[in-house]
Parts: C-alpha cells; sequence; structure tokens
C-alpha cells in the first residue's frame, strides 16, 4: 500500500549512510493492520457472498452457479487492484472450511476442534492469574456465543477476580466440564427468522446456574426448515462483586479527579 506524500515522510528513519523514508506502509506502524484491513474491505464490499478479515477472503452462494459468479467477479476485482493471491492457500468449491476459528459448513457453524483442544485441556485455575489466563483462553468461546452456560461461568469467573475468595467450587468445576465437553452448531438461513418463527417470544426460560443469582434469561431458538439460531445471554448479578466494582471505579474517578485540580492549580 502507498504512502502519500505527507505520511511519507512521518515515516523517516534514520541509518549511518542518512535518513530513509518508507514510501509504502510498513508492518511497524500501530494502525497498520487496521488500516489494511479497512482497505481489503472496502475492495469487496460492493461484492454480495462475500466477506473479509485481513487477508482472508471467504466468498460463498446459495447455489453452484451463484457461487460461481461471486467468485469470478473477486477475481476481476482482484485482478483490477493488482492484489495478488496465494495458490496453496486458496481452496474452491468447497462444502467446508475453517475461517477465524470456525468451521463452516451446510450444517452451520461449530468452534474449530483444533482451537478448542486447548480449552478441553486446561487445567483448573488456582490462582487469580490463573483465572485471568482462562478468562483470555476462553474468548474464543464468547466469541461464538453460541453455549448457554459460557454466559454465567465468564461472570463467575469474573467475580472471582474482584473477591477475595479461594478454595475448589466444585459448581463452577462443572459448569467448566460442561463447558469443555459441548459442541454447539449454530445454523443460520440468509441471517435472519421472523418473530413467529422464534419461540423467545412464547416463553423465556430461566436456568439458575448458582444460588438464584446467574441465570441465562435470553435463550432463542428458531427451528424452521433447515436453520437453527441460538444465542445466549445472561444477566445474572453478584451483590457483593457490584458492590466492589462500583467502589473501585469511584476511588478511579477520585484519583483522576484530584490529579486535574493539581493540573489546573499547577500543583
Amino acid at each position: 500500500m502507498k504512502l502519500d506524500e505527507a505520511s511519507s515522510r512521518l515515516c523517516i528513519f534514520n541509518t549511518p549512510e542518512g535518513g530513509y523514508r518508507f514510501l509504502r506502509l510498513p508492518y511497524g506502524i500501530l494502525s497498520a493492520s487496521e488500516v489494511y484491513h479497512k482497505t481489503i474491505r472496502m475492495i469487496y464490499e460492493h461484492i454480495q457472498g462475500v466477506e473479509t478479515m485481513m487477508d482472508d477472503i471467504i466468498i460463498y452462494g446459495a447455489t453452484k452457479e451463484e457461487h460461481d459468479a461471486r467468485l469470478r467477479a473477486v477475481l476481476e476485482v482482484t485482478r483490477k487492484v493488482n492484489l495478488k493471491l496465494n495458490k496453496e492457500k486458496c481452496e474452491f468449491g468447497v462444502k467446508s472450511l475453517t475461517f477465524l476459528g470456525n468451521v463452516i459448513s451446510e450444517e452451520g457453524i461449530k468452534p474449530d476442534p483444533k482451537k478448542t483442544s486447548t480449552i478441553e485441556n486446561m487445567e483448573w485455575p488456582q490462582s487469580k492469574d490463573d483465572v485471568r489466563r482462562s478468562l483470555g483462553l476462553d474468548q474464543f468461546c464468547r466469541f461464538n456465543q453460541s453455549d448457554p452456560c459460557y454466559a454465567a461461568l465468564g461472570h463467575k469467573l469474573n467475580v472471582l477476580m474482584l473477591l477475595n475468595t479461594s478454595g475448589y467450587d466444585m459448581k463452577i468445576q462443572k459448569r467448566i466440564n460442561y463447558n469443555k465437553t459441548t459442541d454447539p452448531v449454530c445454523r443460520v438461513k440468509n441471517g435472519r427468522m421472523k418473530k413467529n418463527e422464534c419461540d423467545l417470544y412464547n416463553k423465556r426460560p430461566k436456568v439458575t446456574v448458582i444460588n438464584g443469582t446467574l441465570i441465562i434469561n435470553s435463550v432463542i431458538r428458531a427451528d424452521s426448515g433447515n436453520y437453527t439460531v441460538s444465542l445466549y445471554r445472561s444477566d445474572g448479578t453478584d451483590t457483593s462483586a457490584a458492590l466492589e466494582v462500583i467502589v473501585e471505579v469511584s476511588v478511579v474517578f477520585v484519583l483522576v479527579w484530584c490529579f486535574q485540580l493539581m493540573v489546573l492549580f499547577g500543583l
């Protein structure tokens, strides 16, 4: 990606032979990946059935003819803007592929077994640092939003991060074991559904997780034809954890306010 004159002059670096400047976007710039992703999306956004993420491009269609037409359009645009594709990494006309950590097929979308194996083999956290690492690792599950217990489990793990608790919680361990062994599939048709096809408007199941404080109050299952949509969200709260969060936020606010006063009065 070529840099304009003003941007290029901001990318000057010194060498023993003198100063040089980049003429193209270097990898070292903090916003380089975001700029590249935005540019790739702008190139293909006018073509239906195309999704992009950085240098990954996925093309889909309801029929083979529709897929081939969209593929041809993508290849024409790619040639027009002078982009190069890696032939060894390209897959054409497949019914199942791995994209952004998910396996996408005619059956629906499910987590990639290669990604979930790490979570399945993780050990029970013994300290706050272990819990913090577990939360970071489980962001993949949260991204899928297809596990009915992860919202509640993630909330409980966050509570452990705030409270000075220790010991082995069998209830949480059971939830973790359930999380690690469940492989849900989310099937979507055209990405939309009608109200009368969703039983959220007919019944709202509530699942108590821990002592009635954590519940899953939004479970959407729409069964119609060949597709199912499942989304899960937890509105459960923990009074002590919420109070501690308020106290921490208040302390931060006071510190910021005091710092602003010091700057204002030149202290």
